[in-house]
């Protein structure tokens, strides 16, 4: 397995086939699609579908990727991670995703800083976008806390979101994870 990215108490690393059943649970899980627009719920067969186009993905060599978060301590599966193109704003996107019983951990915190780091150290990226539904007030504080700026208020994907940004200017000096 490639590991990406080690935080303190953290792994991010590729998928395998291997992580389908953790990657289903996380996917089919209500309280986790709540404040995804438009995500419905996909069967067994297209979440495989959808974990080998993640896995192909590597292939490319970009960067920009999406990963399964583990924990250091057990090496426990409790999310996926990564970064998305998004060709209609031209725009690199961070995004999280973990387990509800993870939550209120600083998991995601852990996760978001280590992105922004990673997306301006590694992959040479001059910005990084995040978008969250504005009924998901955590999700907003939890970018704010990453150290996102917001952005302001527009529409992605037929649903009105908060815009959130980081440029190359964000502190980026203290290193919190080894890649």
């Amino acid at each position: 397995m490639n590991e990406r990215v080690i935080t303190n108490r953290l792994i991010f690393r590729e998928f395998n086939l291997n992580d389908i059943d953790d990657y289903y649970n996380l996917e089919r899980n209500p309280m986790v699609r709540k404040y995804i627009p438009n995500m419905r719920n996909s069967s067994f067969y297209e979440c495989k579908e959808s974990l080998r186009k993640h896995i192909d993905k590597y292939k490319d060599g970009t960067g920009i990727d999406t990963w399964a978060v583990i924990l250091r301590e057990n090496g426990k599966f409790i999310g996926i991670t990564g970064f998305r193109y998004l060709e209609e704003l031209d725009k690199v996107e961070i995004g999280i995703r973990l387990m509800p019983e993870y939550w209120g951990n600083g998991y995601a915190t852990e996760t978001g800083k280590a992105l922004i780091q990673y997306a301006f150290k590694r992959l040479g990226l001059d910005e990084i976008v995040a978008m969250a539904i504005p009924e998901n007030e955590k999700s907003m504080k939890s970018l704010e806390n990453i150290g996102l700026d917001f952005d302001g208020y527009g529409h992605f994907g037929g649903s009105r979101v908060a815009f959130y940004k980081a440029t190359r200017s964000y502190n980026i000096n203290k290193n919190i994870f080894k890649y």
